[in-house]
């Protein structure tokens, strides 16, 4: 199972690999990394960098730092930094040739400052590979989606399937099309939600070469 997520994230360069918890992502990220050869950037929640150190120490010969606000490293391997400091790394970014979002499903929202500047750097400055990692990716909303296949449709190989840009050039675009639209007023605020889900199999489609999920069942 583990082998076959390295061999999909190889394939398709950007891509996420949503399997239950408990079924190694981490370990297929760094194996990964090993196999790429490329210096990596691991983006994470604060309380998940201990765990990528000491993760890459068990199971590679790579070197790995923390970043913090005062880190000017500029040899390493990998560099491990919290969702809270992407405001303060954009030169990591410049060096990486692979890119971790772990608990990707952190740049589900796709106006949030974090999701913002995550996807400027991919943008910008097209790392070889880009890996999501999320055993919740969605929660059931479709449209979280969107943000996920925004970041695989920088690939500058093309590898990762259809790019979500064909057809919506924007969230909405792409909301409207998955999801029920329901429109009313609150405290005399227009609010609009997305309700359940359609067009599954236009949808299955878009997932192919951008998202693999196994379940430990």
């Amino acid at each position: 199972l583990q082998k076959d997520g390295v061999n999909y994230a190889l394939k398709h360069h950007y891509s996420i690999i949503g399997d239950a918890m408990g079924l190694g992502k981490t370990l297929q990220a760094i194996e990964v990394i090993k196999r790429s050869k490329l210096k990596a950037v691991v983006v994470c929640p604060a309380f998940l960098r201990g765990t990528w150190v000491r993760e890459i120490r068990k199971f590679s010969n790579l070197s790995s730092f923390i970043f913090t606000s005062t880190s000017k490293k500029q040899d390493f391997d990998i560099a491990i930094i919290s969702y809270s400091y992407l405001d303060k790394a954009e030169y990591l970014f410049r060096q990486a040739g692979i890119v971790i979002a772990d608990e990707v499903h952190y740049l589900k929202n796709i106006e949030a400052k974090r999701t913002g500047l995550f996807h400027e750097y991919i943008r910008k400055y097209k790392p070889e590979r880009f890996l999501g990692l999320s055993g919740t990716a969605i929660k059931n909303r479709v449209p979280e989606f969107y943000s996920l296949f925004l970041l695989c449709a920088y690939n500058p190989r093309k590898t990762s399937g259809m790019d979500v840009r064909i057809k919506f050039r924007s969230f909405w675009d792409f909301a409207c099309h998955f999801c029920n639209v329901k429109k009313f007023r609150i405290s005399g605020r227009n609010v609009t939600k997305f309700l359940g889900h359609k067009n599954l199999e236009e949808f299955k489609e878009l997932k192919k070469g951008k998202y693999i999920r196994r379940k430990a069942s």
